[in-house]
């Protein structure tokens, strides 16, 4: 190993990694692939994917929950005002408008 491409801190010697895997025996160097591979790569078992997408829409769900629905036991919390912006999308969508009412009754529908 050339000692221009070693440097010195301290007491200890830095060893460039280039260095130190070209030292390593094909076992251990099996082991090292083995160990720093992803489990895509290593082909991993198909349920992995399914408990991946299983546990981020868990995950989703729980916040949603607790963001929406969860009594928190206060009057006024942070999660208010997004509260209050998904009750106004509820309400509005749920509900007819003016011109939709005045159509209806146009119709001959009874609306109430």
């Amino acid at each position: 190993m050339p000692e221009s491409n070693v440097s010195q801190s301290g007491s200890r010697r830095h060893i460039p990694l280039r260095y130190r895997l070209s030292s390593l025996t094909d076992n251990q160097i099996r082991t090292l692939n083995r160990r720093t591979a992803r489990i895509e790569d290593l082909g991993g078992e198909p349920w992995f994917r399914h408990l991946k997408v299983g546990s981020l829409v868990l995950c989703a769900g729980i916040t949603v929950y607790m963001v929406l629905y969860h009594d928190w036991n206060q009057d006024d919390h942070v999660f208010m005002p997004i509260r209050r912006w998904v009750d106004k999308r509820k309400q509005s969508f749920w509900s007819l408008s003016n011109e939709e009412k005045q159509e209806l009754r146009e119709q001959g529908k009874n609306i109430d």
